[in-house]
């Protein structure tokens, strides 16, 4: 899948599912870099399959979207992984849970 020439791209909870068949279609493009985020990547072993035969154009981020301190240390690693050079296209297939412990009453 082209999408332009030396495209740089995230994806969100790679390490299962449409977030892992999007990093493995992607990398099949020689073109373009793919930086696959997960919660742990040591267990994911399906993603480090994916990844490993790119020849340094996949990389395995860890991210925990619910943790400020996640996201940061994932975007300085992003940044250091380009070079500086910005990241193309971002796929977002994370998601949250919350739990609602309570309902709001409203009157209209």
């Amino acid at each position: 899948m082209r999408l332009r020439s030396q495209a740089s791209l995230s994806s969100f909870s790679a390490s299962r599912g449409i977030g892992l068949e999007l990093v493995r279609h992607l990398l099949a493009d020689e073109a373009n870099v793919v930086l696959a985020t997960c919660r742990d990547p040591a267990k994911a072993k399906l993603l480090q399959e994916v990844v490993k035969p790119a020849l340094g154009r996949g990389h395995i981020v860890p991210l925990d979207v619910d943790k400020d301190e996640s996201i940061d240390a994932c975007t300085k690693e992003v940044t250091k992984v380009l070079e500086g050079k910005g990241l193309n296209y971002l796929l977002n297939n994370a998601g949250i849970v919350v739990r609602i412990t309570h309902l709001l009453h409203v009157v209209c």
